[in-house]
């Protein structure tokens, strides 16, 4: 709908509390008006960046999530990907390396693909 309105909504999420979680990984997500539905973007760095980590470390892997809020099945949905994500990484030790690892956009798929 609005990108800028989409974009304060993202940056404004993210001051109130950083969705890095650790061991390289951020998680950013917002509920906003703007998206007219669910959608996720993956991004790698192998160098990493600063995004105030728990554990002080760069971030290398960055998975966005938009949904919009008037929309609860939707919400729900994103709710239960962003939980997914984050407990694929605590319980799967391999997975931050394969993926930083992974050389095309369909080694990635094949990877995620793979999880539970």
């Amino acid at each position: 709908r609005n990108r800028k309105k989409f974009h304060h909504d993202l940056v404004s999420r993210e001051r109130k509390a950083s969705t890095a979680i650790g061991r390289g990984l951020a998680l950013p997500h917002v509920r906003s008006m703007q998206p007219k539905q669910f959608c996720m973007v993956f991004a790698r760095s192998r160098d990493g960046v600063e995004y105030e980590a728990p554990d002080g470390e760069p971030v290398h892997l960055i998975f966005g999530m938009a949904a919009p809020s008037y929309d609860e099945r939707m919400s729900n949905e994103y709710l239960q990907i962003y939980k997914w994500i984050a407990r694929c990484f605590k319980e799967e030790e391999w997975l931050p390396g394969a993926l930083l690892a992974a050389q095309a956009e369909h080694d990635l798929i094949g990877i995620l693909s793979g999880l539970d």
